[in-house]
């Protein structure tokens, strides 16, 4: 048998300014109490990896190693497919990983200023295990992107949703399905005996909707 070998990949966009990842991490699934199936414990996130450029370097390096991250949960992702007014901010609060320290951040969406268009994102950072009056918010990163790959960002999340709430591991078992063909033939049961008759069609599409942003 052959044994299935994981693939990894990442979205990268690479500005003068800096540099952006775009990952996903998997849902995490558990058992249920009759071991007879499995549900979600933690839905998947989507990662945001930002990175500055070496400022002393003429060439395109970027400082990985300093590098901040923003996750972004189902309903974020959302946001972000569905914008349709800038500026969009995001916020995350949290322990970080980098140096322990309780810290806010926030991912801002915003127009790109300047005659080719496009989109920026930002990400400020807020120290919040000080005094409220000691705090300090820094720019950490501005990243511009083209409406091509803003475009592509929102076709990926678009694509990722369901799977980051493990949808596609429910419609493919058994159970779902003849779950699902038994709820239907009981409501078409329910609405032959109260004399209704309905009929509709959907279509499945992964287009991403229209925005007024663009």
């Amino acid at each position: 048998s052959t044994v299935r070998k994981p693939t990894y990949s990442d979205y990268i966009i690479y500005k003068d300014e800096g540099a952006v990842s775009i990952y996903t991490i998997q849902p995490q699934l558990k058992d249920s109490n009759n071991m007879r199936s499995r549900i979600v414990q933690r839905p998947g996130l989507v990662v945001m990896e930002f990175a500055p450029r070496f400022t002393d370097s003429r060439e395109r390096r970027f400082d990985w190693k300093n590098k901040q991250k923003f996750t972004l949960n189902v309903a974020q992702c959302g946001e972000l497919v569905g914008a349709t007014e800038v500026p969009l901010t995001l916020t995350n609060r949290g322990m970080s990983s980098t140096d322990a320290m309780f810290r806010q951040s926030e991912l801002t969406l915003s127009k790109a200023v300047g005659e080719q268009g496009g989109f920026e994102f930002s990400l400020e950072l807020e120290d919040l295990g000080q005094q409220e009056d000691q705090r300090k918010s820094k720019a950490f990163v501005h990243i511009p992107i083209t409406n091509g790959e803003f475009a592509v960002i929102r076709s990926l999340l678009n694509f990722t949703i369901p799977y980051l709430l493990a949808w596609d591991k429910v419609l493919q078992t058994d159970g779902a399905s003849s779950l699902s063909s038994s709820s239907n033939t009981e409501q078409s049961s329910a609405e032959g005996a109260a004399g209704v008759s309905s009929s509709s069609s959907s279509s499945s599409s992964s287009s991403i909707p229209a925005a007024d942003i663009w």
